[in-house]
């Protein structure tokens, strides 16, 4: 049996289902965000081609390569925008992100999810 769920559809086309929509409120309430511009940040290149985030762990130089400003984007926690260099945005930690338009419709518009735009579908 194919389950209802209610959809947003974001200013960048990606669909939010209103439980992801509700996770988010409740993380907007925790943390403190600031309007930044994205810039690259560093990462271990590992042998089977992936790209991992250097956050400050300790590597083995042996088996992984440094890549300076090799991480190149991050995508917007709720509808899954890439944001890359020069993009603006709103993070707590500079690593978790949300785009300007996400940022707007959870925290300045404070629209309840039942009345944005967007529809009931199958699952």
């Amino acid at each position: 049996m194919r389950m209802k769920v209610r959809l947003l559809k974001t200013a960048y086309g990606s669909d939010v289902v209103q439980e992801d929509w509700d996770y988010a409120k409740e993380w907007i309430q925790t943390v403190t965000f600031e309007q930044k511009l994205w810039t690259p940040r560093h990462a271990l290149l590992r042998s089977d081609g992936a790209v991992v985030e250097y956050i400050g762990q300790e590597y083995d130089a042996n088996a992984l390569k440094w890549l300076e400003n090799g991480w190149t984007e991050d995508i917007c926690e709720l509808c899954e925008h890439t944001i890359k260099k020069g993009d603006s945005g709103r993070t707590p930690d500079g690593r978790h992100w949300l785009c300007i338009q996400c940022y707007d419709l959870l925290c300045i518009s404070n629209t309840p999810f039942s009345e944005i735009r967007g529809g009931d579908h199958d699952k």
